[in-house]
């Protein structure tokens, strides 16, 4: 012997930790000495499938194919690893490929398989596929042409897509093939043929038939009658050459014993042998056989020979339903593609979303004995059905034998793949993975209206799936709370605090957060969600989320109180904008009208309204336009009295009502006033003067040169005592709206009260006139502090007992 070799076992550990390593060494040869050679060490390192991206059941992300535009109904795998793909699609990778279509290895497309062109390929759809032992490739479906050749839903091309000129079928199948599988009688390469056809190769023959090598009817095949509907399914059985075919039919060859499922002889007689008893109670779709012989079978049954089997059962040699194959509660909708891995495990496709009580959107994989497989995490799966699945087999090279290394490839109606995008297609990696999974939300942000009830949270479970405890069988545990942000608990959202049981294989839970209307505009409100506590292992990159509650309340207003418009504006129309507060998720509306004031309707506007202002969704400003006439008289400023009422989706807030000035600029002198009734002025004290400004305004015109006489005169203040008289003109010139005058008043050192004095306007010139107010005052304001008698006079009875000299709650001072 030259050689031997030391198996070391490997453990999954079930945490992401990078490549780890350890060193084998060699030690002093024992019992007899030898010579050591070199190396005398050697590294073993221990790649972690997630640590470079390959978790069992994920998308392989090497995988080069961009998918298909229409769905996949057929996979079939050559043993250079190339995919063949059948369905609806005309395009593949990008490409033009008529419903039929081959990648490489990695994904890639094969370029020299068919050709780009609406004339290669299938006219229609391919459901069936099925490469010979010779390498040549049989295709059935629904098409009537092959590469632009008459070829009715069967045909057979060569390695390179080319159709193969030895296969003539005759005029095909009347109806669509769905099944096809090479068989081999007497050393002699056959083809069985299951679908919905009346007629095939030029025979009258139901839903099941054998063709020859080149194609022509196997008359030593004779199902009599045959099924009596249409053959989905169906599958050789390696040993004996028999074939169990599943589909819609409820007898064959006239023998009722055969519920959507039976066996045939090598002859396409029934085999009496294997005993359905009451069969399956719907259609069988799927048909795969083990290694053992047993027959796994997937369809839309949910009974078989009276057990309760849901979507998925296990059939012995005989026909019997298979006890030790316990799926549980099996799948919760149909099965459409069985394939078994070469470790015997079990991979579904179809349309359920659970199976044995867990969640399985689409694709599972069962352990041999039925049970859900936990050392493969599918995520969320696909988002529709999965027709087709074909398990890859490659090795991965090593000592002392080569590993196998299988990818499962799904094909379907769906176009992503646990939350990805692969249209149609994908491939996944394999393998196992130990441990429980780190858990975490499916996404960082969860959004939900404020009248949407409620909102679903769903927490995702990456890694393994098995249990806590030693054996992987216990539930996990994860907490779920919630916290205030913006939003309050109780006000905007309902608290939660709960535990979410993952079982074994579970990899979804979810949770339902009650919202509430708080009907109060605010902005989207915020809630905080966490998974704690959770061990440390236990934890994935998103362990915390955000909820937000997004506000539906909202209310329309004026966007101001008042509005102006000049008489002679350009476009002829004064612009009222309307807005929308709050949320602008659904419609609104609001009634508008126009009208009082001081503007005369249809002299100088046109009235608007009543009229509705809808707010379409998404939108928060609406623009009403009032015609503005332009009459050419000259009248002052004129107002129009706005209002909105009749709110509907919406509240209405202040300002619901507005005033619209129409500005008159219309060319006229002008009217003149003062700017106020009052004017005041605090006196400086001292001595000197302190200067009051007087201000008269020029209004409803200002064309023109004008002006005004203005004077001053004694109220209670005096003239040369409290202030300095003045008079004059105050001239405007032309657009001039504003002019000032100054009064001069004198600081008294001495303490009294207000005093006033008068101011007038007189004698308005250059075509002006004058309007109130025509007259003002100006009250001086002392602030010097000091005493004196109220009055300089004053007169009391002498029965009127004590004299104040003030009010009784003023000061006194001796009176000499």
């Amino acid at each position: 012997e030259v050689s031997k070799f030391i198996t070391v076992p490997i453990v999954d550990d079930g945490t992401v930790d990078g490549p780890l390593s350890f060193t084998v060494v060699l030690d002093t040869p024992v019992p007899i000495p030898g010579i050591l050679g070199s190396p005398t060490t050697a590294t073993v390192n221990i790649i972690d499938t997630a640590g470079v991206n390959e978790p069992p059941g994920s998308g392989d992300v090497t995988y080069n194919s961009t998918g298909f535009n229409n769905s996949v109904y057929a996979l079939a795998l050559q043993t250079n690893n190339k995919l063949l793909v059948g369905g609806d699609f005309t395009q593949a990778n990008g490409v033009p490929r008529q419903r039929l279509a081959r990648l490489n290895a990695d994904g890639s497309l094969d370029t020299k398989f068919s050709l780009p062109s609406s004339a290669y390929g299938a006219n229609s759809s391919v459901r069936a596929l099925t490469i010979q032992s010779d390498g040549r490739i049989v295709l059935g479906g629904f098409f009537t042409t092959y590469n632009s050749i008459a070829a009715n839903r069967i045909e057979r091309i060569n390695y390179d897509g080319t159709i193969d000129s030895l296969f003539n079928p005759g005029s095909g199948a009347d109806n669509p093939v769905y099944a096809l599988q090479e068989t081999f009688v007497g050393g002699l390469s056959k083809l069985i043929v299951g679908g919905s056809f009346a007629t095939l190769a030029g025979r009258s023959v139901n839903a099941i038939a054998r063709l020859n090598n080149d194609g022509t009817y196997d008359t030593a095949f004779n199902p009599g009658t045959g099924p009596n509907a249409t053959v989905y399914a169906l599958a050789v059985q390696s040993t004996d050459g028999k074939v169990v075919i599943g589909g819609d039919f409820t007898a064959v060859n006239g023998n009722t014993n055969c519920n959507h499922i039976a066996r045939l002889n090598t002859d396409g007689s029934v085999d009496t042998t294997f005993n359905l008893g009451l069969g399956a109670n719907a259609s069988v779709r799927a048909i795969a056989i083990q290694q053992d012989g047993n027959i796994l079978i997937g369809g839309i049954f949910t009974n078989v020979n009276g057990v309760a089997s849901s979507h998925i059962a296990r059939l012995t040699t005989s026909g019997g339903v298979d006890g030790a194959f316990t799926p549980g509660l099996g799948a919760n909708d149909a099965v459409f593609s069985i394939a078994i891995q070469s470790d015997t495990r079990i991979v579904l496709g179809g349309q359920f979303s659970q199976c044995s009580g867990v969640t399985r959107s689409r694709i599972t994989r069962l352990n041999p004995d039925g049970t859900v497989d936990p050392t493969i995490n599918f995520g969320t799966g696909a988002n529709n059905f999965i027709a087709a699945v074909v398990i890859q087999q490659d090795t991965i090279q090593g000592y002392p034998t080569n590993v196998p290394d299988e990818k499962i490839i799904i094909g379907g109606g769906f176009t992503q793949y646990n939350g990805q995008s692969h249209p149609y297609l994908a491939r996944l990696n394999g393998g196992s993975i130990s441990g429980s999974g780190a858990f975490e939300f499916s996404a960082p942000n969860y959004t939900v209206d404020e009248l949407g009830t409620n909102v679903l949270i769903t927490i995702i479970r990456n890694g393994g799936t098995s249990g806590t405890n030693a054996a992987g069988t216990s539930d996990v545990i994860v907490p779920f709370t919630t916290s205030d942000g913006s939003a309050f608990a109780n006000t905007n959202y309902l608290a939660i605090v709960t535990n979410l049981i993952f079982p074994v294989g579970e990899v979804i839970r979810s949770v339902y957060i009650p919202v509430m209307d708080d009907n109060a505009i605010t902005t989207n409100l915020i809630a905080n969600l966490a998974l704690n506590p959770l061990d440390v292992a236990q934890i994935g990159d998103q362990p915390t989320a955000t909820l937000t509650i997004v506000n539906d309340d909202s209310a329309i207003k004026f966007s101001s109180a008042t509005y102006t418009v000049p008489k002679n504006v350009i476009n002829g129309v004064a612009s009222v904008n309307l807005y929308r507060l709050g949320s602008t998720a659904g419609a609104s509306s609001v009634t508008f009208s126009s009208g009082g004031g001081t503007a005369t309707p249809g002299t100088d506007y046109t009235p608007v309204g009543p009229a509705t202002v809808t707010f379409a969704p998404g939108i928060s400003n609406a623009l009403i336009t009032i015609p503005i006439n332009n009459n050419g008289i000259p009248e002052g400023n004129q107002t129009v009295n706005l209002t909105l009422s009749g709110v509907s989706g919406s509240a209405l807030y202040s300002p619901s009502n507005a005033v619209l000035t129409i500005i008159d600029t219309v060319n006229a002198p002008g009217q003149l006033s003062f700017t106020a009734t009052n004017y005041n002025i605090t006196e400086g004290g001292g001595g000197g003067y302190t200067n009051a400004t007087i201000t008269v305004q020029r209004t409803f015109g200002s064309a023109g040169v004008v002006s005004v006489k203005f004077f001053t005169a004694d109220g209670t203040a005096t003239v040369g005592t409290k202030y300095v008289s003045t008079n004059g003109t105050l001239s405007f010139g032309d657009g001039e709206t504003s002019k000032s005058f100054i009064v001069r008043v004198v600081n008294t050192a001495t303490a009294e009260g207000p005093q006033y004095l008068n101011l007038g306007l007189t004698n308005a010139g250059g075509g002006a006139t004058i309007v109130a107010p025509t007259n003002a005052t100006l009250t001086i304001i002392n602030t010097n502090v000091g005493l004196a008698f109220v009055s300089a006079t004053n007169t009391f009875s002498e029965t009127g007992g004590i004299v104040y000299l003030g009010t009784p709650d003023t000061v006194f001072v001796s009176v000499i």
